[in-house]
């Protein structure tokens, strides 16, 4: 893995990889009553699956909380950079926007039609076996629902369910200069920023607010990528066991929930300390990924970077599949079930990257060069303007 300027971390497409496959495996989980019941844990399955730290492995909204995180330190470090051909900054903007909506809406759009067709099958032969998730998720979508979905912004209702998730990606795109130019104001302190979003964030959780929570997990990737790169222009050595210490508190904090609960304290105030220390440890784990080489080297190889790549696309495509399969599989049949659909799953998702994902990729590329070109043409003949007059 390399850290140079300009030069995609591998190792961050890993943990996005993995954080997407957790996501897959949650649903997949959730198909089942046992594991989705509420209440004290009766059967193996929701013993292991819910109330132990193997969780982990399969806790969707975590991986989701990950993500986040991520999504605001790629996002935000581009800009932190200087770049020796930027021009000005207004060309940078024109082009991303443009190019970051295409990026999001495009393959969105695409999984959303495939998920339609797919409920709408589904729907005609509903199944008396599974979970209460899965007879809530498996309705019929109606014309009307599709393109309220479209939006994103205003939720992907049950047609394709993790689609909720690019409406606040949007929402942060459309926000990314605010957080920005907070990462690069210098007259608050670091410490007086982190501190302010901790506030926020506990605040947002006590609320029960997941909007306003996961907005925050977005500023704490910001402000990552804000000391990451000031630690890149000014490199300090940490020692092993630093790191060490980080990856196991961030653990801690990313199992928050069930031991936050343990200690009994008032529903509101439990909500926001278990949220704040779940996005700390998301926070944690990630900067232990882009400043820890060791960490780097055992994320950086050929299978996760697979998965890495096609992480967006397992993310988007999954639902529907993991819905429709439960009607023919029997989800009291859990570890049958896991390996059908997990395997259904990542085929799928290997073909909707090479005929959507890439080419869409690769248009939203076009778009936003196309818009920085236009932009630039515009302040080159705003002077000669000025000076016809």
């Amino acid at each position: 893995m390399t850290d140079a300027r300009g030069t995609r971390l591998v190792a961050l497409d890993a943990v996005r990889g993995i954080a997407a496959l957790c996501v897959v495996i949650a649903h997949i989980t959730a198909t089942n009553a046992a594991v989705a019941a509420k209440g004290s844990p009766t059967t193996w399955p929701r013993l292991v699956t819910v109330l132990t730290p193997v969780h982990l492995l399969w806790d969707g909204p975590i991986a989701v909380t990950v993500f986040f995180v991520l999504s605001g330190f790629v996002l935000t470090l581009p800009f932190l950079r200087r770049s020796s051909g930027d021009h000005d900054p207004r060309i940078r903007w024109a082009g991303f926007y443009p190019k970051r909506l295409a990026r999001l809406y495009l393959p969105a759009w695409a999984a959303l039609l495939i998920a339609f067709g797919i409920m709408r099958v589904v729907a005609s032969h509903p199944t008396v076996h599974g979970s209460a998730w899965l007879a809530h998720n498996s309705h019929r979508p109606t014309i009307h629902g599709l393109s309220h979905a479209a939006l994103l912004v205003a939720g992907a209702g049950s047609i394709d369910g993790p689609l909720w998730s690019l409406g606040l990606e949007i929402v942060y795109s459309m926000l990314l200069p605010l957080f920005v130019l907070a990462c690069l104001v210098r007259f608050i302190p670091e410490w007086a920023k982190w501190l302010l979003v901790i506030v926020a964030v506990t605040t947002a959780g006590a609320a029960s607010s997941r909007s306003a929570s996961l907005l925050c997990a977005f500023a704490f990737g910001a402000l990552l990528a804000s000391m990451h790169q000031r630690r890149y222009e000014a490199p300090r050595e940490f020692p092993r066991s630093a790191f060490v210490t980080i990856l196991v508190a961030s653990l801690v904090g990313l199992n928050a929930g069930p031991v936050v609960n343990l200690a009994h304290l008032p529903h509101h105030l439990s909500g926001g300390v278990s949220r704040c220390l779940t996005i700390l440890g998301a926070t944690g784990a990630v900067f232990v990924v882009v400043s820890w080489t060791a960490a780097s080297r055992v994320l950086s190889v050929r299978p996760l970077e697979w998965l890495g790549s096609r992480s967006f696309s397992l993310y988007l495509i999954h639902f529907p599949i993991v819905i429709g399969l439960s009607h023919l599989i029997d989800p009291t049949h859990l570890g049958l079930l896991i390996v059908i659909e997990l395997t259904a799953s990542l085929v799928a998702a290997e073909l909707f990257c090479r005929l959507i994902e890439r080419p869409s990729h690769e248009l939203s590329k076009r778009i936003g060069r196309w818009a920085s070109v236009q932009a630039a043409a515009r302040l080159v003949a705003q002077p000669s303007s000025g000076s016809a007059r």
